[in-house]
């Protein structure tokens, strides 16, 4: 008897979610990524796999926290290279 009550009310989809480079601020278009592809990709290879370990063990504190870290190191580095 549902067709007597008319039609069903459609939802509205929502947009996802972005977070911002915690290194440039520019949008990562995920929710779950703390840096952009271009700040990841900058980053030695050591700081890449404790990132990629952390989000295989899915321990998001982890991977907050060392991109953190990361991030704070390649700012440190990009004033490195502009100032000298």
């Amino acid at each position: 008897m549902s067709f007597l009550m008319g039609p069903k009310r459609k939802r509205k989809r929502r947009p996802p979610p972005e977070r911002a480079c915690l290194a440039c601020g520019a949008s990562t278009f995920s929710t779950w990524k703390w840096l952009c592809d271009r700040c990841f990709g900058d980053l030695p290879f050591a700081r890449k796999k404790a990132i990629i370990d952390a989000r295989a063990e899915r321990a998001p504190h982890r991977v907050f926290g060392i991109s953190r870290d990361s991030a704070e190191w390649l700012a440190e580095q990009r004033l490195k290279r502009v100032e000298g």
